[in-house]
């Protein structure tokens, strides 16, 4: 997630469905514009048109556009600060790659 002049930075952000039981990526910065950016890259080309769906928390506001690569989508995300945003990207099919990147 790019932070202006403190630069971009990582952050895990896992499956809904992560056997795990993993918890949501939170960047607990705020970036004074609201305004954030998700990178979601594959592990191969992504085939078809994947589509964005945004999920603001209860209460508040939050949309997206999305912008596509070979192997990566971009979200360009608008959110109110302090919720829980959910991301869901459907139609992406990166061939005979697993969602954890490894071959089937």
């Amino acid at each position: 997630m790019p932070y202006d002049a403190a630069g971009s930075f990582d952050i895990d952000l896992p499956f809904l469905t992560d056997p795990r039981g993993s918890g949501p990526g939170i960047e607990c910065r705020n970036a004074g514009t609201n305004h954030y950016q998700v990178i979601f890259a594959f592990p191969a080309g992504i085939q078809g048109t994947p589509t964005l769906v945004v999920q603001p928390g209860a209460g508040k506001r939050a949309r997206g556009t999305l912008s596509i690569t070979e192997d990566a989508v971009t979200v360009d995300l608008l959110a109110q600060d302090q919720q829980i945003v959910t991301l869901r990207l459907r139609n992406v099919n990166i061939g005979s790659y697993t969602r954890h990147g490894r071959p089937e």
